[in-house]
């Protein structure tokens, strides 16, 4: 490279690449792709009921519903978990609970996937 406009008509190539790797569902920099098993359901929700011992009043109203959440998203894996699967999952509820309760259940599984991404 001898020039700027070299540069950066190749970060510019290289951007395309990437954008079009993406856009295919290919892994665009496999240096940097995680090569770690996706965790399932149930290890996030263990996780984040730990985390919350100690620090959360309502740890064991947190207890109690991640019961359910483990019964129907259990070993699935994180990832996988579809908006439709949720939606099922909360009409479910509904029909058992009143709604306040039903929201508490997905406000709970917010709070876990959050507390993943967070702590990658």
């Amino acid at each position: 490279m001898n020039t700027a406009k070299e540069a950066r008509d190749l970060a510019g190539t290289k951007r395309e690449e990437v954008r079009q790797a993406r856009y295919l569902g290919k892994a665009c920099c496999p240096k940097l792709d995680k090569v770690a098993k996706p965790r399932t359901v149930e290890e996030l929700v263990q996780d984040f009921l730990d985390a919350t011992k100690t620090t959360k009043r309502s740890h064991q109203h947190d207890v109690t519903r991640a019961k359910r959440i483990r019964s129907v998203f259990g070993s699935q894996a994180a990832g996988t978990v579809t908006v439709r699967a949720v939606e099922d999952f909360k009409l479910g509820l509904a029909a058992e609970f009143s709604e306040a309760n039903a929201n508490q259940y997905l406000k709970l599984l917010k709070a876990v996937y959050n507390r993943a991404r967070r702590h990658g």
